[in-house]
């Protein structure tokens, strides 16, 4: 049975502390070329420890390479 999207976000949503989150995720929240609102909730899915959430949404390309490979 292949593994899905959904368990491959979950599985990382389940790695790392909140202060790990926010340092893993920062370009995806910092800079100037995010609008604010992507900005914000960004944010407050890193204050939930959610990122494999965060890249999901934000970070399409990483979600996607590190999918593919986890479910080799």
């Amino acid at each position: 049975m292949e593994k899905s999207r959904s368990e491959y976000e979950q599985h990382l949503n389940e790695l790392h502390n909140i202060d790990k989150v926010f340092e893993l995720t920062e370009h995806c929240w910092a800079g100037n070329d995010k609008s604010s609102i992507d900005k914000k909730c960004a944010k407050a899915y890193a204050s939930q420890g959610k990122y494999g959430t965060i890249l999901r949404q934000f970070d399409k390309v990483a979600f996607n390479v590190g999918y593919n490979d986890w479910k080799r």
